[in-house]
């Protein structure tokens, strides 16, 4: 049997198994660095079930579980791809938004869950001409390359920045975001990232792989 023939039935048994335990979800393919859950981004709806990396069923999820294994078939999809779940009724609370990170060969699809929507935005510092071609900096201004976009945002060890540096002042954390690869986005150091409640920080270190973007940020004090 040829591989493809082989992975193309995994993925309809994938597909048969969602239909059975699954809930019908929609898909979207962003091709910009906004809006990916715009309606011009919609690819098509699938049956999809989300089950904790060891497949096991047992016992509930606890804090911080944001890797989750994707069951549906991914004959249609790609990584990057957001799968969106509604909730079952109103106030059920067990909608979500999850990330394709990776479709290896022969395994089950690799889903980041998100817990937040944030954009990222660049200042930039303008430069100005001078008297005998001495430049200047002129005024700095900030561009949004990242709007919108739905992330996984957990706290990763050491703090975060403080303004005050008072003594007394509690410090805030710092973040591990994890969301896929954005079309034309590379992010840099001291790119402003912040979510939909109202938090910001500051990008120190990204890491661009083949399961997308995981970026460590420190948080600024409000």
């Amino acid at each position: 049997m040829q591989p493809g023939t082989l992975t193309d039935r995994i993925s309809r048994g994938y597909g048969s198994a969602a239909r059975m335990i699954g809930a019908w979800c929609d898909v979207y393919r962003p091709t910009t660095a906004e809006q990916p859950l715009n309606g011009r981004n919609h690819l098509m709806r699938l049956s999809a079930a989300f089950l904790p990396l060891d497949g096991r069923t047992r016992a509930p999820v606890t804090h911080g579980h944001v890797i989750w294994q994707g069951v549906f078939d991914a004959a249609y999809t790609s990584p990057g791809d957001f799968i969106v779940r509604n909730a079952s009724r109103p106030g059920a609370l067990d909608g979500a938004t999850f990330f394709i990170a990776a479709q290896q060969p022969l395994l089950p699809s690799l889903c980041v869950r998100t817990s937040a929507t944030i954009q990222a935005v660049r200042s930039i510092v303008s430069n100005t001409a001078g008297a005998a071609d001495y430049g200047g900096a002129g005024a700095l201004t900030s561009t949004t390359i990242l709007s919108d976009w739905p992330a996984s945002i957990v706290h990763a060890t050491g703090t975060g920045l403080n303004p005050l540096d008072l003594p007394a002042t509690v410090a805030p954390g710092s973040w591990e975001l994890l969301f896929p690869t954005v079309p034309g986005l590379v992010l840099r150091t001291n790119d402003r990232i912040s979510d939909d409640i109202g938090r910001s920080a500051l990008v120190t270190a990204a890491e661009l792989s083949d399961l997308g973007w995981r970026v460590i940020a420190k948080e600024i004090a409000s």
